[in-house]
């Protein structure tokens, strides 16, 4: 299966993606406990930290994500 597509915070159990022998994989950080990740889960959704400067407050901005935690 592919996450491209997708990739959800927490426990989600609408993301997922078709897997291997017509089992479902998952796309949600919550896969890394129960182990039923889409093989491309660590590539397509687990970036790496990109290092960044914090700068002072400001106004609201939009979400960052059109549903779930963003």
């Amino acid at each position: 299966g592919s996450c491209w597509h997708q990739c959800c915070p927490g426990r989600n159990n609408a993301c997922w993606a078709p897997g291997a022998r017509r089992a479902r994989c998952y796309c949600d950080s919550y896969c890394e406990r129960t182990g039923d990740c889409c093989e491309d889960y660590h590539a397509a959704c687990r970036h790496a930290a990109v290092g960044c400067a914090v700068g002072p407050w400001g106004p609201w901005s939009g979400c960052s994500s059109p549903c779930g935690v963003g």
